[in-house]
């Protein structure tokens, strides 16, 4: 992979994000522009940095998950959106939103990872 796949991350919970962003940190393909406690936020870092790929909680503060990834999909369709909750119920309605892939949090890393950088790239990045 000649050029790192630049990723923006949201998530209000302290926890999760944190979790999240040393997850992404550990893989060389990537660079974290990032990181948003709520979406009206990423959506500020995303017009001020352009990212490859979002990923973004469904719930969060002042602009949930499913609201920003209407928004990115209509001004930037060529940015790939991931959508996580700790709820299956969101699925239908992350999708329908446009984003590119939806996931459980607790998900094996190794499929997240493989939405962010293709099936390839992805398990390279947690041998």
């Amino acid at each position: 992979m000649n050029q790192k796949i630049r990723v923006l991350l949201g998530d209000d919970n302290p926890f999760s994000r944190n979790g999240l962003r040393a997850l992404l940190e550990t893989c060389s393909y990537l660079e974290l522009i990032g990181v948003a406690k709520d979406g009206e936020h990423a959506l500020t870092l995303l017009q001020e940095h352009t990212p490859d790929v979002v990923l973004l909680d469904v719930k969060m503060p002042k602009i949930n998950g499913l609201q920003a990834a209407r928004r990115i999909k209509l001004r930037w369709p060529e940015v790939r959106v991931i959508l996580i909750s700790m709820y299956s119920g969101y699925k239908p309605s992350a999708l329908e939103a446009g984003a590119d892939y939806f996931f459980l949090k607790g998900a094996p890393s190794s499929q997240l990872m493989e939405a962010i950088l293709g099936p390839s790239n992805g398990k390279d990045c947690l041998a």
